[in-house]
């Protein structure tokens, strides 16, 4: 989990330096806020139809 949050943030910095120099350094903080919100969110969604689906399964499982 560190190594990845790692990497995400070495990411994101590096992005904010690239999209800086053409855009502003306000525009690259937001664009990069916005994809890593989106990032995130995606992987709540998953983690969440993961788990429902774990449980549906089980369920049907004890039905048999």
């Amino acid at each position: 989990m560190t190594r990845r949050l790692t990497a995400v943030v070495l990411a994101a910095v590096l992005l904010i330096g690239v999209l800086a120099q053409n855009y502003g350094l306000r525009a690259a903080v937001v664009s990069v806020a916005i994809v890593l919100g989106g990032v995130i969110l995606a992987g709540l969604v998953a983690r969440a139809l993961t788990r429902a689906s774990k449980r549906i399964k089980q369920i049907f499982d004890d039905l048999d």
